[in-house]
């Protein structure tokens, strides 16, 4: 069995367990990121990539600590884009350059200065009737579009440009990995298979970024450890029989309440066909839906909001995700969870947005850690990439 000690073992190769390795190997730290299914994950690849500039927070008309959190990464991730940042992403490909706040009712100018002001810290544009996108200019369409400054991401080409340059050290740990724990919970190695080989990994810091896979982590240590929660959410998607040069629609529909009614992204499959992705409240109330329960509910939604799309011929899916989280009482925590367990950092994102703040509090926590000492590494498996939600079958 080959022994292999590296400063830093990552475990799960998710937006979080991306962002963590890149900004360690800037720093020349040796990493090693672990991942049992696919690059991406689970929850990354379920994600809509919008970078959240806060407003669907604010529906309340009150300035939250999540939308303040979140507001303030806007920055980083727009610096990161143009690739002026902390990680370089000016190959990551932009589904569209904002994101649209399609109010039922009028939007008052109090909570349009409001998200301008307290949360976007940018221009937020209440939009006159010609400029609506073209899917929204039918005649029965009501309400009122504001254009937020909300950039929507290509989740597969984001996770390609954060994982491409360190392949190498990404690696297969497959079901039949094992983790090993001293008497007090402290993990101390991960025992790696694949066909003939096997591999004892130690190393000086494990940092768990697996979402729900830090549950039985922690839970085999037989210690009282941070407690996780889900929020689950059941996603729905619609895939049109061809290429829809104007079915793109980036928006948030609210009514009231701190939940968008329904939030809707656009995508293209494999073969070039144009996907909707839906989530808001729809996929927060989803979960007590069966899955045709929910397609149908979806379908209602979109015949009541969008009556004038052709929705003939088109293939349907969900997806149950559970969103894991520090546990705060089933709220949604305003800030990434990273707590020390021994040898161990538990992180949670809490969401794509937050990923770079995350990382930089690892990065807190891992301060002095030897960057000086490269050992030569093994060649060892690599993790496909994960599928979208809609090329997964």
């Amino acid at each position: 069995m080959q022994q292999v000690h590296v400063p830093v073992v990552i475990i799960g190769a998710g937006i979080a367990g991306l962002w963590v390795l890149n900004r360690l190997r800037q720093k020349g730290v040796q990493a090693i990121l672990l991942e049992r299914t696919g690059i991406g994950g689970t929850q990354t690849m379920a994600s809509q990539g919008i970078i959240h500039g806060g407003a669907k927070y604010v529906l309340s008309g009150k300035l939250t600590q999540a939308a303040d959190s979140v507001a303030q990464m806007t920055e980083v991730w727009a610096q990161c884009l143009q690739g002026n940042g902390e990680i370089d992403l000016r190959a990551v490909r932009a589904l569209s350059e904002h994101h649209y706040l399609w109010s039922l009712s009028r939007l008052t100018g109090g909570i349009k200065s409001f998200i301008s002001a307290k949360v976007l810290n940018s221009n937020t544009n209440v939009l006159k009737a010609e400029q609506y996108p073209p899917l929204l200019r039918a005649p029965g369409f009501t309400g009122s579009i504001c254009e937020l400054q909300e950039t929507v991401l290509d989740v597969p080409s984001l996770v390609r440009t954060l994982a491409m340059p360190h392949l190498n050290y990404i690696w297969q740990a497959d079901a039949s990995s094992e983790y090993h724990y001293d008497t007090n919970g402290a993990l101390l190695s991960i025992t790696l298979r694949a066909g003939d080989q096997a591999c004892a990994l130690t190393a000086d810091h494990y940092v768990l970024t697996a979402g729900e896979g830090n549950e039985s982590i922690l839970s085999a240590t037989g210690k009282a450890v941070p407690k996780m929660q889900r929020r689950p959410l059941q996603m729905v998607w619609l895939k049109f029989p061809d290429h829809r040069a104007d079915g793109s629609l980036f928006l948030h529909c609210i009514t009231s309440g701190m939940v968008p009614r329904l939030t809707i992204t656009t995508h293209t499959d494999i073969a070039g066909k144009t996907v909707w992705y839906l989530g808001g409240g729809l996929a927060e109330s989803g979960t007590q839906r069966s899955a045709q329960q929910q397609i149908q509910f979806a379908k209602q939604e979109l015949a009541a909001l969008l009556p004038w799309v052709n929705l003939a011929d088109v293939e349907w899916g969900t997806l149950m995700i559970d969103r894991a989280e520090q546990d705060n009482g089933g709220k949604r925590p305003a800030y990434p969870g990273v707590k020390r367990l021994h040898t161990m950092l538990i992180c949670w994102p809490t969401k794509l947005t937050l990923a770079p703040a995350m990382a930089k509090e690892v990065l807190n926590h891992l301060q002095g850690v030897s960057n000086l000492v490269q050992r030569p590494l093994p060649v060892w498996p690599t993790p496909v990439f994960a599928k979208p939600v809609w090329e997964q079958r």
